[in-house]
């Protein structure tokens, strides 16, 4: 009989969270195993998912409740009217109405049951702290099927590792960097999976890198969290050779940042665009930035490494582990500005056979360890084990 699998967590538009979900739909599909995503956030045909997998297995408990319960679809197309038609109707079902008269949370429970129900495994894409983690996982033993915790933000040692977690199947860690040794403590399975490129073949056609390093990029988020207004001062205060940085993204601080450097014509803010679009954007760079104090990944570090790009890196989530033996060890202390110019003093100073090394080593680490084959490989034998 047909294996089956549900993918279910906090998966919304875009972002790392959702090309991952995406890339593990797409390898099991490929693999012949059945798969349903079922997200326990807002999620439309728009989301960065539904551009790698058919539409057809794509919903959430909000879409399901909407669909399946006609006084709540009443109430929330009275909630999208009263907040002047954002987002879909169904984005409103689980409003301050149909959690007081209508049994919402009841009505969760039966559509996640019967989700559960149905698929041989869960793989939970999220946080300790996301919503309905407890539920699934409690539902996910009751039934008697697999459950995969696949942990999508970095696990802080202050935070509270309950009982319920001990019924997890396995923990699936970017590296092991990213292990806890309170969670080990109440379990101890885990398998490590790192992520790979949904658009490797884009990526693996740019050439290896044979200039000097002077186009640098930051692609994320802009905010606090990655460091970029930090990275901005610092690239401000060290580039002496009118090097240029491109900030690829959108955010909280953006606004604050074009204005702060307006008229600087070597910091370029490119806005947000499609993640089609990135490796021709990461062809025309040289060096990429990670400027995160916590991440798993972050997946643009694998997209990166595949393209062979040059990175200059705080040591955070799983890059350590990525960039070893590839003599691509530019770190720098997000806190410290010396160690920073420090690094980039380094990364000018290269010469261009050893950019060239640096580059075509970054995608032979790729291609060997964090490949499309190597990772549906990796997850394959982890489900059906």
């Amino acid at each position: 009989m047909k294996k089956s699998v549900l993918i279910t967590g906090p998966i919304g538009e875009s972002g790392g969270r959702e090309i991952e979900a995406g890339y593990m739909t797409a390898a099991l599909l490929n693999s012949n195993i059945k798969v349903q995503i079922l997200s326990t956030a807002y999620l439309t045909y728009d989301s960065q998912i539904a551009s790698c997998v058919p539409n057809k297995i794509i919903s959430s408990i909000n879409k399901e409740l909407y669909k399946n319960y006609f006084l709540i679809q009443i109430i929330s197309v009275l909630a999208w009217f009263k907040n002047f038609f954002k987002l879909k109707p169904y984005a409103y079902a689980g409003n301050k109405v149909s959690k007081r008269f209508f049994n919402y949370e009841d009505k969760v429970d039966v559509i996640l049951k019967k989700s559960i129900s149905e698929a041989d495994a869960v793989i939970f894409l999220g946080q300790l702290s996301s919503n309905y983690c407890e539920k699934i996982i409690d539902l996910t033993k009751s039934l008697g099927k697999k459950y995969f915790f696949r942990t999508t933000g970095k696990i802080e040692p202050n935070q509270k590792f309950n009982s319920y977690l001990k019924n997890v199947t396995a923990f699936l860690h970017h590296s092991n960097q990213n292990l806890m040794p309170e969670i080990l403590d109440l379990n101890p399975n885990y398998k490590i999976l790192d992520q790979t490129a949904i658009d490797e073949e884009k990526f693996l056609q740019i050439p290896i890198l044979e200039r000097p390093v002077r186009r640098f990029i930051l692609v994320g988020d802009v905010s606090e969290h990655k460091g970029t207004n930090t990275v901005l001062e610092y690239f401000k205060r060290v580039n002496k050779l009118n090097d240029e940085i491109y900030i690829l993204g959108d955010g909280e601080l953006r606004g604050k940042l074009e204005n702060k450097y307006e008229g600087d014509e070597n910091i370029i803010f490119m806005g947000k665009r499609p993640h089609s679009e990135l490796a021709s954007i990461l062809d025309k760079m040289d060096c990429l930035i990670i400027g995160s104090k916590s991440e798993t990944g972050p997946y643009v570090g694998i997209e990166a490494m595949a393209g062979g790009r040059v990175i200059l890196s705080t040591r955070v989530g799983a890059m350590e582990n990525r960039l070893k033996n590839t003599q691509n060890d530019f770190w720098f202390e997000r806190d410290n500005f010396n160690s920073f110019e420090n690094q980039f003093i380094r990364l000018k100073n290269l010469k261009r056979n050893e950019i060239r090394a640096i580059s075509y080593r970054n995608r032979q680490k790729y291609l060997n360890c964090y490949s499309n084959k190597v990772l549906t490989k990796s997850l394959i034998q982890i489900i059906t084990s």
